[in-house]
């Protein structure tokens, strides 16, 4: 874990302009990343289905996926140099990254919602 910490540290202070432009990309681009898996793709599970489990675990994961997209560029970067310095293949430290960063996402989506839900209870 130490390993990835310092590889994205390494990173982000040679190409810091890659986390400004994702940052800055996320900002003004979120009905995107944030509406269409809520709105647009919540709508179509719902449709075609009466489980709402499976929109609970859809929304999230669409989520998650969209999300990390804008910073593709940066962990592609921390992947080769991860690969490289484990002599690994640079996709299966890409895969690894990745599957983290979805699983984070949905993590603090899925808490932001129920976080939301509990306080519209009490108030």
């Amino acid at each position: 874990m130490k390993l990835y910490w310092q590889a994205y540290k390494y990173i982000l202070k040679k190409d810091i302009m890659l986390l400004i432009i994702a940052c800055f990309m996320l900002f003004f681009t979120f009905g995107l990343w944030l509406g269409i898996p809520v709105w647009v793709i919540s709508t179509y599970v719902e449709k075609y289905t009466n489980n709402i489990i499976l929109v609970i675990i859809i929304v999230p994961i669409s989520v998650g996926i969209f999300f990390s997209l804008y910073f593709m560029p940066i962990n592609i970067k921390v992947a080769r140099r991860i690969a490289h310095i484990k002599k690994s293949s640079t996709w299966k430290i890409l895969l690894k990254i990745e599957s983290v960063f979805v699983l984070m996402i949905v993590i603090i989506f899925i808490l932001i919602v129920f976080i939301i839900l509990l306080l519209n209870q009490l108030l």
